[in-house]
């Protein structure tokens, strides 16, 4: 039987305290990385809705260009 001060094993030869310190560790980067992806969703957000509101400036652009200039489409596709 196992005295007061004796640590038992648990799963194999890892004495207890070792398996609760790599528990908190890897809890701890859990948090760490969860934190970095909510970030980069975030950035990713901003980045998506500044393309789309590029997208719709350009086709704007383009359909006030068509009412000025007769191939308007065709000239700025050729600058591209």
């Amino acid at each position: 039987m196992a005295e007061a001060g004796e640590e038992k094993d648990i799963g194999g030869n890892v004495p207890r305290d070792t398996l609760i310190a790599l528990l908190k560790k890897k809890d701890k980067d859990l948090k760490v990385y969860e934190s970095k992806l909510e970030k980069i969703e975030d950035r990713y957000i901003k980045l998506v809705r500044f393309n789309k509101i590029l997208h719709e400036d350009r086709a704007s652009f383009l359909r006030f260009c068509s009412l000025v200039i007769a191939d308007a489409e065709i000239a700025f596709e050729e600058a591209a």
